[in-house]
């Protein structure tokens, strides 16, 4: 039985109780995520889930008139704590939070919590009999029971909606929720208007996928605001969604078909040290440990704002080297402040989104981490002569342009990201692909790079500022 605790508007129950004190801060799905992490390959994993848990909590007897209720000619009371009340989460998150003490502290378990759902890590090739006795045994002194038929222990439980595997380290939504979110996109995007109730359920479901996707929260802000926007609306009017939300739905359609529904579950990932630069109307370039590309930039684009270019460059070097970032964090260094702060901020105003918008569906496919900073434009030393064709500037550093693969082999090896074309791919400074005497990479001399800073890689000085 679920109250409605909130009407009529204006004079109910909850219109009483002041909003921050129904506020509450959940453990995340990061938290057991790190569990997993710090117990390592083949953790034991043991979980439960309380019965009926609002319904454990007594509520004082001066508060009963506030929960009377009329049914068949008949009023009741509720003596127990009612979902749909404000507070109920909060109240109840007190016992729980004594709870997970007593097994954090007294039995030095790992635990996490999410109010009812509790989940204990321990390590591999541990016999977890003996304590799933004990948190029954600690469940009965609290006065509290568990639902027996959602228990689950060994090295792939589900947790949160989210299927953790030890085995494989690996946290996966589960392949029905997929299709559930694909199909709950293509809804939005094929309605003409839609009704508020259907964009706040599709919202949340999404909102839930983002958990193991964050790279997928910047591209719902459109549809919050939407949904913000329309909010005094009666839940049945319809509502027509902007270009800027259908933009982001098309980047979800776009990410659910090629995403594998998996995330790694690590305790820290690689760093991978990247610098991009643009050079007006000359062309585009990067540098990515040894590796360095020059490009040409097309006529058509030579008009475009700067920032367009940069995020560009960042784009392509996303496009060559996100095998190499997979499950990794990229720490992008370029020289232009807005680039920098719309790959930190996951947005940006004009045309620049399209290729930014690109760059993050790369990253959430191949599970990658972005951030960006700035350094000064003459410390971008190696990206800079890149992007301005200064190959003696480079061979003065010992390094050359790699061999880099032509733009239609770039567009075909990620043409399954996209119901739409990619943006044409700038065109190569060098010569054909095939032909390899100007094009390979030769070693190094280190001693141009001795004086770098420990962070980044040999033979890279970069920075970030507008142009």
């Amino acid at each position: 039985m679920i109250f409605d605790l909130s009407s009529p508007e204006g004079s109910s129950v909850n219109d009483g109780i002041p909003k921050e004190h129904g506020t509450i801060i959940y453990e995340m799905l990061n938290d057991a995520i790190r569990l997993v992490a710090q117990a390592g390959k083949g953790a034991v994993m043991m979980k439960h889930d309380l019965k009926s848990a609002f319904r454990h909590i007594p509520i004082s007897p001066c508060d009963y008139w506030l929960l009377l209720f009329e049914w068949e000619g008949k009023f009741y009371v509720d003596m127990f704590l009612p979902f749909g009340l404000r507070t109920a989460p909060r109240i109840f998150n007190y016992f729980a939070e004594a709870l997970h003490w007593v097994l954090e502290t007294l039995k030095e378990w790992n635990v996490t919590h999410y109010l009812d759902d509790f989940l204990v890590v321990f390590p591999a090739n541990t016999d977890i009999t003996s304590y799933s006795q004990q948190f029954d045994d600690i469940l009965e002194m609290f006065g509290l029971s568990k639902a027996t038929e959602k228990d689950s222990q060994g090295c792939t439980v589900i947790h949160l909606g989210f299927e953790f595997d030890s085995i494989n380290m690996e946290v996966r939504l589960p392949a029905n929720k997929k299709t559930r979110a694909l199909k709950s996109v293509q809804s939005l995007l094929s309605a003409k208007h839609v009704t508020f109730s259907d964009l706040e359920h599709s919202l949340g479901f999404l909102s839930h996928c983002c958990q193991v996707v964050p790279l997928g929260r910047p591209f719902l802000r459109s549809l919050f605001a939407l949904l913000h926007h329309n909010q005094n609306r009666r839940h049945f009017r319809r509502i027509h969604l902007s270009h800027e939300a259908k933009r982001d739905l098309r980047w979800w359609q776009r990410f659910l078909n090629t995403w594998n529904s998996i995330s790694l579950i690590q305790i820290s990932r690689q760093n991978h040290d990247v610098a991009t630069d643009a050079s007006g109307t000359k062309g585009i370039g990067g540098v990515y440990k040894r590796q360095v590309f020059s490009r040409r930039m097309p006529t058509r684009h030579r008009s475009k704002h700067i920032e367009w270019k940069e995020m560009y460059a960042v784009l392509h070097a996303f496009l060559l080297w996100h095998s190499a970032f997979a499950g990794g964090t990229v720490h992008l260094a370029c020289d232009n402040s807005a680039v920098v702060d719309a790959i930190n901020k996951h947005s940006i105003k004009g045309l620049s989104i399209r290729p930014l918008q690109t760059i993050f569906l790369i990253a959430a496919v191949f599970d990658i981490n972005l951030f960006s900073f700035w350094l000064p434009s003459e410390e971008n030393i190696v990206a800079d002569a890149a992007s301005r064709h200064d190959y003696k500037k480079l061979a003065d550093m010992g390094l050359q342009v790699s061999d880099q693969p032509r733009p239609k082999f770039l567009r075909q090896k990620l043409s399954s990201f996209f119901t739409n074309p990619l943006p044409t791919q700038p065109e190569e400074t060098t010569i054909k692909f095939a032909n390899t005497t100007t094009h390979s990479a030769v070693p190094i001399n280190t001693m141009h790079t001795q004086h770098q800073s420990d962070h980044l890689p040999t033979g890279l000085q970069i920075s970030c500022q507008g142009q």
